[in-house]
């Protein structure tokens, strides 16, 4: 692992993910859409859709086992927590 993570070696590992998991976390991180509508547009329910984020985050920490991607993770959760509260709104 490189000490210092560069944009190629962060899209490697995304693309060696599970084209399930690889899509989920793409459309959510890349393209800013929220989990309710990754639900709508792949015709699944948002809590596969949030597990799928998760595993993937899970997936890639494991992996890449660095502290920037840690930090990632926790933003990403807050992220997920704030998406539900909006949408218990």
């Amino acid at each position: 692992m490189p000490k210092k993570m560069n944009k190629e070696y962060v899209v490697k590992n995304i693309d060696e993910l599970p084209m399930d998991i690889r899509e989920a976390v793409c459309l959510y991180y890349i393209d800013d859409i929220s989990t309710n509508e990754i639900a709508k547009r792949l015709n699944l329910s948002t809590s596969t859709i949030r597990s799928r984020i998760s595993k993937g985050m899970y997936l890639l920490k494991k992996k890449m086992n660095d502290k920037a991607l840690m930090e990632a993770h926790f933003i990403i959760y807050s992220k997920v927590i704030i998406d539900r509260k909006k949408n218990l709104r």
